[in-house]
């Protein structure tokens, strides 16, 4: 994380900053208070950027996903296919069989 170079030069926190009597005191919580503003806002942009990079891995993930699906399908279809020609060789032969059987 990089923190910003600059502070911001105004006081939310003033009446914080009024209790306490010691001047250096109250100068450097003004300065952690501002630090700390800083350190949250640049804390939630990276929790932005941290999300809209799970969104992206996640839609990665799917596209895969569905790519491997798609494949699978295929060779499924293709095992398919080729049973059924395993099938169909089969029975030409049990029909060969047989008619030859029946001529004897």
């Amino acid at each position: 994380m990089i923190i910003k170079k600059q502070l911001p030069s105004y006081n939310r926190n003033i009446e914080i900053l009024r209790i306490i009597s010691d001047k250096k005191a109250a100068e450097t919580i003004r300065i952690l208070l501002q630090i700390i503003e800083i350190l949250y806002e640049e804390n939630q942009a990276l929790k932005a950027e941290l999300q809209k990079m799970r969104d992206e891995l996640n839609k990665l993930k799917r596209e895969a996903n569905k790519k491997e699906t798609e494949r699978f399908l295929v060779r499924k279809r293709e095992k398919i296919s080729e049973s059924t020609k395993r099938n169909e060789i089969k029975r030409k032969i049990e029909q060969d069989k047989n008619r030859f059987y029946r001529s004897m």
